[in-house]
């Protein structure tokens, strides 16, 4: 009996090391954390915020926005946003292929929101080249 245990526990999967997305954003972000959402200057729409509601192993849960909606980032979709920018040519990934990224994960639009986070722990920002935005490993 105690060896069909250990082939069993010896089988199961084991929990996996942190990434450098989780390491950075576990020691830069805290619960409550309020970080203003990514908005293109002038263009016209209300300023909205990202707040940090929880961060664990599982990843990360902010309430998003001004109504403010309750969503969770694992740390397999934070984690991708990396091999993203070094897969696009220019080491640099448009804001509408993060969302197309993030999609995977969420039916509605949250890069506005993962910027901000991304670079509060000095991994990535937002920058405006060859008359559009773009996000950029820092």
């Amino acid at each position: 009996m105690r060896e069909d245990l250990a082939a069993t526990l010896e089988q199961a999967p084991r929990p996996q090391e942190p990434g450098p997305v989780q390491r950075q954003l576990m020691s830069a972000l805290s619960s409550g954390t309020t970080l203003p959402a990514f908005k293109e200057p002038d263009s016209g729409t209300p300023q909205e915020c990202v707040v940090v509601d929880a961060i664990s192993e599982r990843g990360v849960t902010c309430c998003l926005g001004n109504a403010p909606i309750p969503t969770h980032f694992t740390w397999q979709s934070l984690e991708g946003v990396i091999p993203e920018i070094h897969q696009s040519n220019m080491q640099r990934l448009a804001i509408h292929e993060l969302e197309t990224y993030l999609s995977r994960w969420h039916c509605w639009a949250t890069a506005r929101f993962v910027i901000p986070l991304l670079h509060q722990a000095g991994i990535a920002t937002a920058c405006y080249e060859v008359n559009a935005w773009y996000v950029r490993l820092i």
